[in-house]
């Protein structure tokens, strides 16, 4: 099974770091997604954080997007059985 965390020497330091490996990155979107839903539900002032992209100053948002046509109508969403399903 593979790890959450794995840990590396910490730069000009006799410490170690934690880092995510990438099962720990794929739950980035799940936070997101969370944290998107309290922004909307939970959080009357407006959401407590921003997500940036630090590569050009714009704000993440969390869309589901269709991987055949682009669109990402949220009522069109249908459960299939997939490769796993019994």
């Amino acid at each position: 099974m593979a790890q959450d965390m794995g840990r590396r020497a910490a730069p000009e330091s006799s410490y170690e770091e934690y880092v995510l490996t990438d099962k720990g990155r794929d739950l980035k979107s799940t936070l997101i997604a969370l944290s998107h839903w309290g922004d909307r539900w939970v959080a009357p002032d407006g959401p407590p954080r921003l997500l940036e992209h630090s590569a050009c100053g714009g704000l993440h948002e969390q869309p589901t997007v269709c991987t055949r046509c682009g669109t990402g109508p949220q009522d069109e969403i249908a459960a299939q059985p997939g490769p796993g399903a019994e």
